[in-house]
């Protein structure tokens, strides 16, 4: 089945992604987390919860799922080529600083797309609960488009922020996280579009891919 992710919160796509590897049924997943199959389907494909949380439980019964059917599943080749990028820390989502550390390295899939790939840890709270602070951010250089996520930059501060251009001012960079303030755009420079986010998850590493560029909406 193929289904639109709402985009403020990958752990979405993460839980349909084990549905469809395992051919488990929303029902299937409601039963286990106690809730309609009419509201698990809707928290996957339009509105989150408001108890974000229940993406975790979700994750957790399906951890459980691939648990207890050990060695019964037949493994999936894995074909994409991996490579071995620097991960440069601090990238702020607030506030702006120049503090970064010695990077680490991370082997990470290959995009494929030809374009000069790069990875940032992120800090700070203002692209939450999109990115959260800790998450490592795969950027493309390529040309921004509206609403997209980004990284910016200018005299030596950087940030990550959604992309929003506008005739009257020339537009803005603006958080997901309303606690914070937006950035207006002619004091910065863009570098590169957000295509994925890399998420340290209970048991391992969550990569959620989007080839096109992350793309904010609030209420989308």
């Amino acid at each position: 089945m193929t289904i639109t992710m709402p985009v403020e919160d990958p752990r979405a796509q993460l839980v349909t992604d084990l549905l469809d590897k395992h051919r488990l049924s929303m029902r299937w997943l409601a039963a286990k987390v106690n809730e309609s199959h009419v509201s698990v389907t809707r928290w996957l494909t339009k509105t989150p919860p408001k108890d974000r949380q229940k993406y975790s439980y979700m994750l957790q019964c399906i951890r459980k799922y691939e648990s207890d059917i050990s060695g019964k599943v037949e493994p999936v080749l894995a074909v994409r080529q991996m490579i071995q990028l620097p991960v440069l820390s601090d990238l702020p989502a607030s506030p702006m600083n120049t503090s970064f550390a010695d990077p680490e390295t991370m082997l990470v899939p290959d995009p494929g797309t030809g374009e000069e790939i790069y990875l940032r840890r992120v800090s700070g709270h203002s692209m939450s609960p999109l990115i959260e602070a800790g998450d490592v951010v795969m950027f493309a250089v390529r040309s921004a488009e509206p609403r997209q996520v980004v990284q910016a930059f200018d005299d030596g501060k950087e940030t990550i922020k959604v992309y929003v251009p506008r005739r009257s001012d020339g537009g803005m960079l603006e958080p997901v996280n309303p606690d914070y303030d937006p950035i207006p755009l002619a004091t910065m420079n863009i570098k590169g579009v957000a295509i994925a986010i890399l998420r340290d998850i209970p048991g391992g590493r969550a990569t959620f891919e989007y080839p096109r560029g992350i793309f904010f909406r609030p209420n989308s």
